[in-house]
């Protein structure tokens, strides 16, 4: 994989940086690169940390936890019919 594309240089690039964490493609080894071009600043790896609950934790189990429940609300219809 190309870390050298995963930066914060331009919108295109953030957003496929960010898009990389919440599908965790190997999300450790981005923060660690992100944070180590910061000169091991503390604060990013917190963004890093704090991106991650609510990006990943939150955000896609509850796009998930949705999309089952449509799935078992539209079969219960079906079965009702």
């Amino acid at each position: 994989m190309n870390y050298n594309l995963m930066n914060f240089n331009d919108m295109i690039t953030s957003f496929m940086t960010l898009f990389a964490l919440i599908v965790n493609n190997n999300w450790q080894y981005i923060v660690l690169m992100c944070v180590n071009v910061c000169n091991g600043n503390s604060i990013y790896r917190l963004y890093f940390e704090a991106f991650y609950y609510f990006g990943v934790i939150l955000g896609v189990n509850m796009f998930v936890a949705f999309a089952i429940d449509m799935y078992s609300a539209v079969s219960r219809m079906d079965n009702a019919k």
